[in-house]
């Protein structure tokens, strides 16, 4: 009996309570613990759900792109001619998927992600300036760049001009075929090119001659008398050059002969001279008006 209540009161002891401290010190990192790991496992869950649905959401287009280049292989197998008419209709197609994608501002970016991984696994080479028609192009119909260049630019060309799908056959056939359109966008890039051209070296012109008073050519005094003055106080001059004799520097002679008018549509055409033959390389002439400025460093860093 004695021992049995010496075991009774070991028992007793033994189950005495933590103190308050090491019980609340132990709760506290459990709950942290759960906490920390349940609100990770739930933003994984929601990020994965979100990407799913995304998906989900560009899945119709991959499924009709597909539909497309099933079909296309289909027709080609059977046929034993290639009809252009027949090119022209499965390129149509292809237009009005393209015009859906583009028109879904809010997956179109996640589809041609998608669909350019896609063509890297399939071993599909693309570069990071294949445009985003080309990459469906390659997808449906299983060309190589150039010709895969060549489709879409009718495909762009129908685009730009908001021509209907239904009307894309038409369209290529007026405009003269596939090869034409591709011209024409040429064409119209290279004229939008030199538009944009132009215009920076209009804007550069300006800057330019503010930058040369400070390293001019020339220095000469003249007689005020001689000398028109525009009312922006250019002065436009004519003179001719002669290379001096037994010289052997690239220096010239140039004697200057006269004014012109100080009219603002002279102003203007000098201003317009100076600005096409900018045009011609642009770029390099705003590194060149930069450096003249004195910003080459911080400007071309930027």
């Amino acid at each position: 009996m004695a021992t049995a209540k010496k075991v009774s009161a070991k028992t007793k002891v033994s189950k005495k309570p933590p103190s308050k401290s090491s019980a609340k010190s132990a709760t506290t990192n459990v709950a942290v613990a759960t906490t920390s790991t349940s609100v990770v496992s739930s933003n994984i869950v929601v990020a994965k759900t979100y990407e799913e649905i995304r998906r989900e959401e560009i899945s119709p287009y991959a499924k009709e792109a597909m539909r497309i280049a099933s079909n296309f292989e289909n027709i080609t197998k059977k046929i034993a001619v290639f009809e252009t008419e027949m090119l022209y209709k499965y390129l149509g197609q292809t237009y009005d998927l393209y015009k859906k994608i583009q028109a879904d501002k809010k997956n179109n970016e996640l589809f041609y992600g998608v669909l350019r991984n896609h063509l890297k696994q399939n071993g599909i080479k693309t570069n990071k300036n294949t445009s985003e028609i080309s990459l469906l192009i390659r997808l449906i119909f299983k060309v190589k760049p150039k010709t895969a260049h060549l489709y879409s630019r009718a495909i762009e060309a129908a685009y730009d001009a908001k021509i209907k799908p239904l009307a894309f056959v038409k369209f290529v056939e007026d405009e003269g075929g596939l090869e034409k359109l591709r011209l024409s966008q040429v064409e119209k890039e290279q004229a939008q090119n030199y538009r944009e051209a132009i215009k920076r070296a209009t804007e550069l012109v300006p800057r330019y001659l503010r930058a040369m008073e400070g390293a001019p050519i020339a220095v000469k005094d003249i007689p005020g008398n001689k000398v028109l003055i525009t009312p922006t106080n250019y002065v436009l001059m004519i003179g001719i050059a002669f290379a001096k004799v037994g010289n052997p520097t690239t220096d010239v002679e140039v004697r200057i002969l006269s004014c012109l008018p100080p009219y603002k549509d002279t102003e203007d055409f000098a201003f317009s001279s100076l600005a096409r033959e900018f045009a011609k390389d642009i770029e390099q002439a705003e590194k060149y008006v930069l450096k003249l400025e004195g910003k080459e460093v911080k400007e071309l860093k930027t």
